[in-house]
């Protein structure tokens, strides 16, 4: 159903991108504290939607359906945290999430992650891993036996691809790519091989652009362009559904302005190799997220894009770019 979040240049830059997806840059006082939606969400096998909502400046994961119109709360942290990523598993059971402390890159330069998984019928959370392990980017295996998510795999801060068992709680390594700007990990439900997006790495830092890749996770790490980065503008956040080989990406629409960027969702099929545009809201849309039949991708958009405080909206639209409907969620 996944994948979503921006580019990320190192740990440093997994954190920034984090923050500003989040609406945050720098520690806020408590009259300044975020309020209002996020752009971190997901889907369940049921359909319901799975967000987070800042509410006097307390970040609370909810589930909404769409259906009974029922709003619930399923946890929430500490004002000075923030949820940057969610995962809800495929039996819809339980429900991963990351969190960060706000504050910390412009602090100390560090990223102390918080991985956590939520029991939905007991309410029990439960702290899977901790530290400075810039975990990014979870997804559940198949079976809802393990954790994927993109980790620290020194601490030069170089990435990779790692699977967490939830039965022994272990890790392992799955890659050895030690990649500075790997991010929005979709494994494959095989378990064979993954998408990600990465820069050129090539070329300098601030000189390449990002495609998506797949990578091997055979130990061998084989590595292969996934799009054609001469015909498609950089790529900043993606989905893909594995059933119709569709994939819906965010890129910059108005690539050569002196202006500010607007960033717009297209979709690719591998098989045809060309681009359709899905969106044209001139500002931005963006965290793309299939449901679970294909036919239908949700998505967020920020009017206000460029202009200071994010304000976030949920939308859905049909997989061509047809029928947008904004989802009204609860105030």
């Amino acid at each position: 159903m996944k994948r979503k979040t921006g580019w990320v240049l190192g740990v440093f830059f997994t954190a920034w991108a984090a923050l500003i997806s989040a609406g945050v840059a720098f520690q806020k006082t408590d009259d300044e504290k975020q309020n209002g939606l996020t752009d971190v969400f997901d889907l369940s096998p049921a359909e319901n939607i799975f967000y987070v909502k800042h509410i006097n400046g307390i970040p609370s994961l909810r589930s909404f359906s769409e259906n009974t119109q029922k709003d619930e709360e399923i946890t929430s942290l500490p004002a000075d945290r923030l949820i940057t990523d969610i995962d809800v598993s495929p039996d819809g059971s339980a429900v991963a999430f990351i969190s960060i402390r706000e504050g910390d890159v412009i602090e100390t330069g560090n990223i102390r992650t918080e991985v956590y998984i939520l029991n939905l019928s007991s309410g029990r959370r439960e702290l899977l891993l901790e530290g400075n392990q810039a975990a990014s980017s979870l997804q559940f295996s198949k079976d809802g036996t393990s954790l994927y998510y993109i980790g620290l795999a020194s601490e030069r801060a170089n990435l990779d691809i790692f699977r967490y068992n939830l039965a022994d709680r272990t890790k392992k390594r799955l890659t050895a790519l030690n990649s500075y700007s790997m991010s929005s990990l979709h494994v494959r439900s095989d378990g064979t091989s993954a998408f990600i997006l990465m820069q050129d790495e090539s070329v300098d830092m601030f000189q390449g652009k990002a495609s998506v890749y797949t990578v091997s996770l055979d130990g061998k790490s084989v590595l292969k362009p996934y799009t054609k980065p001469a015909t498609h503008l950089e790529v900043t956040g993606y989905a893909f559904h594995e059933q119709n080989g569709d994939m819906a990406y965010q890129a910059v629409a108005n690539e050569e302005t002196t202006g500010i960027f607007e960033y717009e969702l297209f979709r690719y099929n591998n098989q045809m190799k060309q681009r359709q545009a899905l969106t044209s809201f001139g500002t931005y849309a963006g965290s793309p997220v299939f449901h679970p039949s294909g036919k239908t991708i949700y998505f967020m958009t920020d009017p206000n894009f460029g202009n200071g405080e994010a304000d976030y909206h949920l939308f859905k639209m049909d997989r061509d770019g047809s029928n947008k409907q904004e989802i009204a969620l609860p105030e």
